[in-house]
């Protein structure tokens, strides 16, 4: 008799987790959804800095910067003035903008 209402027990507690895990998949396709819309919005926004000296803040607090090369797929690709290319996810961009510059045209010290 006990061993019955163990069993029960257990197997509504499966179905309880199954039912958690089809609602989790759900809300994260829901998400990719949202922030794939998101991006296209960004990828047009980003344009606007194409050939542009950029000094961009990261979500996590790092920053990059460099001249903007080209927006496609999410993805931003820089160079610096070494001449080295790297590639920033546009999902953790919180702040973009031109590097400030003094009146010879060379770069400001930026503190952030």
């Amino acid at each position: 008799m006990q061993n019955t209402g163990l069993i029960i027990l257990w197997v509504i507690i499966i179905i309880m987790l199954l039912q958690r895990k089809k609602v989790q998949r759900i809300l994260h396709i829901l998400r990719i959804k949202k922030r794939k819309r998101g991006n296209i919005d960004m990828n047009h926004m980003i344009e606007k800095f194409i050939g542009k000296d950029c000094l961009i803040n990261l979500g996590s607090g790092s920053v990059a910067d460099g001249i903007v090369k080209s927006v496609a797929d999410g993805w931003v690709e820089l160079e610096s003035k070494d001449g080295n290319l790297q590639a920033v996810n546009i999902d953790y961009i919180s702040r973009i903008r031109v590097y400030p510059t003094n009146k010879n045209g060379k770069r400001k010290v930026v503190i952030e």
